[in-house]
């Protein structure tokens, strides 16, 4: 029980917990670029954001030499924290939205090369190559490239890809168990998981996460514009 709940604050491996599905690693990756995000634009160094990217990638690249182990399997809370294990990617994601709307300058280029090799560091030729896949993928989609296959469907999958991706594996093999005790053959039971889950996904997201976020949103506009009142 313990598990499940610290699992719900999303901190589960700062705190030294398992995680309750095991897609749900990736959420103490995501939390962790937020933090150093914050941070950094509370003291205003996003504005310097080449340096940042930069140091970041030296701190992920050192910590691959001195500090993680073969296997990978024990990383440092600092290493946690500060999302070293994935920093090239955060970089090159950073790097492609800056170059999104304007010309790549060669400080650019070096930091996309420097993305490269900092992942080779940590996960060798694999990690490279799954890296240079990635960021081919991401310019053709930022590019237009992708537009062949961009309808009312594939946005409506984007919509709720988050959602799926939180609820489709545990929830999936257990439907799929089930539904196989039931008789179904595997080409059924896996069609039938598959609407299911979209359409729990679907569910999460326009039941739970979009209204919630409006929420959110709606109470930050409100104390912003009381906050702006009293200081005026």
């Amino acid at each position: 029980m313990g598990g499940f709940v610290v699992n719900i604050t999303m901190f589960q491996e700062f705190l030294g917990y398992g995680n309750f599905d095991n897609v749900y690693w990736s959420l103490t990756v995501e939390l962790a670029f937020y933090l150093n995000v914050a941070w950094l634009f509370a003291l205003g160094l996003h504005k310097k954001i080449h340096i940042c990217i930069g140091t970041w990638l030296f701190s992920s690249g050192m910590w691959a030499v001195i500090v993680v182990d073969s296997s990978r399997e024990n990383i440092d809370w600092f290493a946690l924290l500060l999302a070293l294990d994935y920093a090239p990617y955060f970089a090159i994601g950073i790097l492609f939205y800056i170059g999104r709307n304007r010309r790549w300058q060669p400080s650019e280029f070096a930091l996309l090369a420097v993305a490269f090799v900092v992942e080779y560091m940590i996960a060798s030729w694999e990690g490279l190559a799954v890296a240079v896949s990635s960021s081919i993928l991401v310019f053709a989609a930022v590019s237009d490239y992708l537009r062949l296959i961009t309808c009312r469907f594939t946005l409506w999958l984007g919509a709720i890809s988050y959602s799926l991706y939180l609820v489709h594996r545990n929830i999936g093999y257990e439907l799929l168990r089930w539904l196989s005790k039931l008789g179904f053959d595997p080409v059924t039971g896996i069609v039938v998981t598959i609407i299911i889950i979209v359409g729990l996904a679907a569910g999460a997201t326009f039941w739970v996460e979009r209204p919630a976020s409006r929420l959110i949103r709606s109470f930050w506009i409100r104390r912003t514009a009381a906050v702006i009142w009293q200081n005026s």
